[in-house]
């Protein structure tokens, strides 16, 4: 979350692909959900991104578990 309105699926894809491969994206306003192929990947990816600067205005990302997606995930 907290991107620019601005950005564009490539851009997001782009960078989360530095952490492994990005099945889609699914780009609401202002946040997405990234899904990616490994869920190690998709750790590494939060660590990695969450609270970079992002975009022209330098906006920090939000990056994070989606809650419901973990919640249902088995223990």
């Amino acid at each position: 979350g907290n991107f620019e309105f601005e950005t564009r699926q490539p851009e997001l894809e782009r960078l989360f692909k530095r952490y492994g491969k990005v099945d889609r994206v699914d780009m609401k306003s202002g946040f997405a959900f990234v899904y990616m192929d490994d869920e190690r990947d998709a750790k590494d990816a939060i660590q990695g991104l969450d609270r970079i600067e992002f975009g022209r205005k330098g906006r920090r990302l939000r990056v994070e578990w989606s809650k419901e997606e973990r919640s249902r995930k088995p223990r």
